[in-house]
């Protein structure tokens, strides 16, 4: 069996190269899914705003599997998505909080059938404001290799908090609560190749 991928070993073996601990986390990405054989993952996820050159934003889901070490939750994987976002918009955004995007998590429940009886099931459990383009969690079920009718709740808990969000809005110089709602860009282009060749 492979050794478990250690997240933050990508800040030690590319201290300087913010565009490598992206494609690495990408190349990751993708062989976790290939692994899973078309099984479906659990973890967290974000929906990262990315910049395009027409001045709109490009709406993009970034996974964090739980497989990997030390931790999928949102609070340990916010450094990750802050490296990405820092990247992308050309800002220090440290003292930007882990609640200023819209996130959610996957993972396996236990559902009562029609008949009483109990099924494990693959939930998506959402704040209720991602953008309005994904409403449809296409990109979070494609990431996660879950099926199209895979169920999705809400839960308070990955809500955005007003004041982090106010903070990302004055530090990127965009207003995150209308970017949300705009029916953005959609594309499965990976950005980080438009980024690295472009």
């Amino acid at each position: 069996m492979p050794e478990p991928f250690h997240l933050d070993s990508l800040f030690r073996r590319y201290p300087d190269w913010p565009l490598l601990r992206e494609a690495a986390r990408q190349w990751r990405r993708e062989l976790g899914r290939r692994r899973a054989c078309g099984a479906p993952l659990k973890g967290a996820f974000y929906w990262i705003p990315l910049p395009l050159d027409t001045g709109q934003v490009k709406w993009e889901v970034r996974e964090f599997f739980d497989d990997w070490l030390p931790s999928s939750d949102h609070v340990h994987v916010w450094e990750h998505v802050r490296d990405y976002l820092e990247f992308c918009w050309k800002r220090d955004l440290s003292s930007v909080e882990y609640c200023c995007l819209p996130r959610g998590r996957v993972c396996q429940s236990q559902v009562r059938t029609a008949t009483g009886g109990m099924r494990n099931d693959f939930v998506i459990y959402h704040g209720g404001d991602g953008p309005a383009s994904n409403d449809d969690f296409g990109q979070v079920r494609a990431k996660f290799n879950l099926a199209a009718n895979s169920r999705t709740a809400w839960d308070e808990h990955e809500q955005m908090l007003p004041e982090d969000i106010a903070s990302l809005t004055a530090e990127l110089g965009i207003d995150v609560r209308a970017a949300l709602a705009t029916k953005g860009q959609q594309s499965d282009e990976p950005f980080t190749a438009r980024l690295f060749y472009g």
